[in-house]
């Protein structure tokens, strides 16, 4: 029994949608995390409180910057937060944040190569993480 054309054009499609399978799990890189704003009107501190559950460590952290040391993040400087972390590691930081007032954020990253936490905004009045806006993405 043949099958007709339409079929081998779907199943070819699917192979190529679903990237063909069978390369398992994406192992995630090592890498570092890293803090930079990009708004004139915020002041942004940060501070490591966790890795994988336990307080970071001074070898978890950039030269100079202590356990649960908060460290200041200047205008438009990239701000390296952790040293290089093993992949998959996550990352409990706070950022506190001022534009008329002070707010607290508490946001959990996943280390997968290094990465870039660039802020551009963050609204005081709005609660949770929905008031501060921001990305994730790949750096370096």
């Amino acid at each position: 029994m043949r099958c007709p054309k339409w079929i081998w054009g779907a199943l070819g499609l699917a192979l190529l949608t679903c990237g063909g399978g069978g390369a398992g799990p994406k192992v995630k890189a090592d890498g570092t995390l890293y803090v930079q704003n990009v708004n004139g009107r915020l002041k942004v501190w940060v501070t490591v409180v966790s890795i994988d559950g336990q307080v970071p460590e001074g070898k978890d952290l950039p030269q100079g910057v202590s356990p649960q040391q908060e460290v200041e993040v200047l205008l438009d400087e990239i701000t390296p937060v952790t040293a290089v972390l093993p992949g998959g590691s996550e990352v409990l930081i706070k950022l506190r944040i001022k534009r008329e007032r002070i707010k607290e954020f508490d946001l959990t990253v996943t280390i997968d190569g290094s990465q870039l936490l660039y802020i551009t905004d963050m609204n005081p009045y709005e609660e949770g993480l929905a008031g501060l806006k921001y990305q994730l993405k790949p750096y370096g």
